[in-house]
This record gives structure tokens, sequence and C-alpha cells, in this order.
């Protein structure tokens, strides 16, 4: 049944999405509507995935060194702050050192 249904949502998307060219209009909106909404979807889906791959699962099987880099991740977006900015400055310099240092001594 989907060998049917997908090319048929497909088409008409990409008719609705080409209907641009004639002048802009209702399907057009609704084609740019979906599309910006399903990769959005689609990119919040394969964030998580792989937050909960990558960090998630190590932390629950005991790796609990994982959240060091992820406070100094964290960090990195008190820039945006006016009173906080310096966290900023403190996790960039020691995410900076820890590359240095691993490049340092494999070199």
């Amino acid at each position: 049944m989907s060998e049917v249904i997908t090319p048929l949502i497909v088409g008409t998307l990409t008719l609705m999405a080409w209907s641009l060219l004639y002048r802009e209009n209702v399907f057009y909106r609704i084609a740019e509507v979906l599309m910006v909404g399903f990769g959005m979807g689609y990119t919040l889906y394969i964030s998580l995935s792989t937050l909960n791959r990558v960090w998630f699962q190590p932390l629950l099987s005991g790796k609990w060194w994982l959240i060091i880099p992820a406070i100094l991740g964290l960090l990195l977006y008190t820039i945006y702050s006016r009173r906080y900015m310096f966290l900023s400055r403190w996790a960039m310099a020691a995410i900076a050192g820890a590359g240095s240092g691993y490049a340092v001594s494999r070199a």
C-alpha cells in the first residue's frame, strides 16, 4: 500500500511546490509549511536519538565523567547573557586547552 501512497504524496507536494512558478498561491504555502515542518521534525528526531545514543546511554551505564563535557558545552551558551558571559570564556579556554594538549601529545 505504501508503494502507491508515497509516490502520490511526493508527486503532489512537488506539484504544489512548483506552482510557485505560476504565482504565489495557497498550494505553495501548504507545501512550504509541510516541508519546513517535516524538516524540523526530522532534525529534532535525529538530534534526540544521537544525544540518547552518545550521551544518555553511556551515562546510564556508568560513564559519569561525561557530565564534564556536557557542562562545558552548556556553559558555552552563557555568552548570550551579559551577566554570565565570563563563564563561556572559561569553557572555551578549557575546550581549547584540552584540544591543544591532545594535539601536542599526538604530534
